[in-house]
């Protein structure tokens, strides 16, 4: 089933990646798709506001954005998988986050950090989910973020209020 290799620090490993349909570009997205994002983001937010929390969202990237360009494809790969170029989607969703007063975690650059070093951060085979270690720097993105900024962060860590 892999249809890939992640080609880092020095090594090469087997993954599988996320099939069709891909992450959305911003740039292509249907007028529904584009409302019904930020509709979800409207009311998340008016729903944290009327129980008196402070909504924060973590953004967390298909392994299909974290190993761009790392990548070496079997013949077998779904093409759409090959020919994906990442769009600005985090971009996006955070400045909608920022509109709707709904803080941004991006735990995009300390993943793409770790992959690059040739760490997997996604279980390889058949399940594109974050493995334990893909899930401890999740963790610890997390874990800075929500200490604030007067608090030392880990390289990667990206919160906005």
């Amino acid at each position: 089933f892999q249809d890939a290799w992640l080609i880092s620090g020095g090594r090469e490993q087997p993954i599988t990646l996320r099939p069709a349909p891909m992450p959305v570009d911003p740039s292509r997205m249907t007028e529904d798709q584009s409302l019904a994002l930020e509709q979800a983001l409207s009311e998340f937010a008016a729903a944290a506001s009327s129980l008196g929390l402070a909504p924060t969202l973590l953004y967390l990237p298909s392994n299909n954005r974290t190993y761009h360009g790392l990548l070496r494809f079997s013949e077998r790969v779904d093409p759409q998988a090959r020919d994906w170029v990442p769009g600005d989607l985090p971009d996006w969703v955070r400045e909608r986050c920022k509109r709707l007063g709904i803080g941004f975690v991006d735990a995009c650059p300390a993943l793409r950090e770790a992959a690059e070093r040739g760490v997997l951060v996604y279980n390889p085979i058949l399940d594109t989910h974050l493995n334990a270690e893909g899930s401890r720097i999740v963790g610890q993105v997390l874990a800075a973020a929500l200490k604030g900024p007067d608090d030392a962060n880990p390289a990667g860590a990206q919160a906005a209020p």
